[in-house]
C-alpha cells in the first residue's frame, strides 16, 4: 500500500524537512507503534519511498492476523509537523481452499483458492513433490480437471499475490479413487517348471482402495483375500493346468490373462501333460505286442531314444 504527500515547504521562517515517516496500525500510550519495530512484522515489513513525498508499505508472508486499518504518519522538524493519514486503509486477508466429496477417477473435480485483498489479487497453484523449488502447476483461482486420473493424486496449495504481499495457503490432499489395474502373472522361479519345485504365482493390480484377489484353475476357485500370491510347496502332475486371477474392489473388478503351467519329469526334458489328457493305458509291451509304437526312453544323459518292438 502506498501513500503520497504534500506539506508546506516553510513556516515562521524555517525549511520544513521530513524527519521520520512510519506506518502503524495501533496507537500505543507513546504514540503509533511503528511497524518496523513490531515483533510480529519483523522481517517482513520493507518501507520503500523517496521519505519526502513519497512512501510504500510492503508486507511479506501475509497473514490472516495482518488484517487491520494501516496509517500513515510523518513528522517535520515544525513544532507542530506531525501528520496522520486518514482514514487509513484497511486490509483484510482471507485464504481458503476448497474441495469436497470423494474424488473417483474420470470424475470433474475444482479446486477453488480464495482471497480478500486490495487490489486483486494473482493466484498461482502448485503441487508438492518435494522440490523446493518445484515449478508452478498452475494459475488463477480455481483447479480444474475435467477427468482427473490416478496420477493426479498429490496435495495442492496456492499461493495468493498482489503488490503488497504474497500469501500461501494450507495445502489439500487429492486422493483418487480407481478401480484395479492389473498386471501379467509373474511365476517365481521363472522358466521351465519341473516336478516337485516350490513354484510361486503372484497377481498384481493397482487400485485404490486396496483390491482383494481370487484365484481359479480352469474357472475352479482356489484361493480368495487380501494375498496376492498362491504358492505350491512340491508342485506335482495334479497342478497341471491354466490359472488365472480376478482382482476387486468397490469401484471395479478386472481379470488376468490366463497362465499355463506344464512340468518337466524330473531326469528328462519332456513336458509332462496334465493328469485330465491320459484318458488312456500307456504303451505296453506285452499287451501290444503286434502293434508298432514308438516309446520314449530318457537316458541319464537325457537324449532320445527310440525302440520298436518287434515279433
Amino acid at each position: 500500500m502506498q501513500c503520497s504527500y504534500t506539506y508546506p515547504n516553510s513556516e515562521n521562517h524555517h525549511v520544513t524537512r521530513v524527519e521520520k515517516t512510519l506506518w502503524f496500525t495501533k496507537w500505543l500510550y507513546y504514540g503509533p507503534g511503528d511497524l518496523s519495530s513490531d515483533s510480529e512484522y519483523e522481517g517482513r515489513v520493507e518501507y520503500q519511498g523517496n521519505d519526502q513525498y513519497y512512501s510504500r508499505l510492503r508486507i511479506s508472508d501475509l497473514r490472516e492476523s495482518d488484517s487491520a486499518v494501516y496509517k500513515f504518519r510523518f513528522i517535520t522538524k515544525q513544532p507542530a509537523g506531525r501528520y496522520t493519514g486518514e482514514p487509513g486503509v484497511s486490509l483484510t486477508v482471507t485464504v481458503s481452499m476448497r474441495s469436497s466429496g470423494e474424488i473417483v477417477e474420470g470424475s470433474s473435480v475444482t479446486l477453488t483458492c480464495s482471497s480478500d485483498a486490495n487490489p486483486a489479487a494473482n493466484y498461482t497453484w502448485y503441487k508438492k513433490n518435494g522440490n523446493p523449488d518445484q515449478e508452478p502447476f498452475r494459475t488463477g483461482p480455481q483447479l480444474d480437471f475435467v477427468s482427473i486420473q490416478s496420477s493426479d493424486s498429490g496435495e495442492f496449495y496456492c499461493t495468493v499475490q498482489n503488490e503488497l504481499g504474497e500469501k500461501t495457503s494450507d495445502s489439500t490432499s487429492i486422493d483418487v479413487k480407481y478401480g484395479p489395474k492389473m498386471n501379467p502373472i509373474s511365476v517365481r522361479p521363472s522358466g521351465e517348471i519341473v516336478e516337485g519345485s516350490s513354484v510361486t504365482l503372484t497377481c498384481s493390480s493397482d487400485a485404490n482402495p486396496a483390491a482383494t484377489y481370487t484365484w481359479y484353475k480352469e474357472n475352479q476357485t482356489l484361493l480368495q483375500g487380501p494375498e496376492r500370491s498362491y504358492h505350491f510347496t512340491s508342485i506335482s502332475s495334479e497342478d497341471t493346468g491354466t490359472y488365472h486371477c480376478q482382482s476387486v474392489n468397490q469401484y471395479g473388478r478386472i481379470n488376468s490373462s490366463s497362465h499355463l503351467i506344464n512340468l518337466i519329469i524330473p531326469g528328462t526334458r519332456r513336458m509332462k501333460p496334465p493328469q485330465k489328457h491320459w484318458d488312456r493305458p500307456s504303451p505296453s509291451l506285452t499287451s501290444h505286442l503286434n502293434t508298432v509304437e514308438n516309446i520314449t526312453v530318457k537316458s541319464k544323459t537325457e537324449e532320445d531314444v527310440i525302440a520298436s518292438p518287434y515279433s
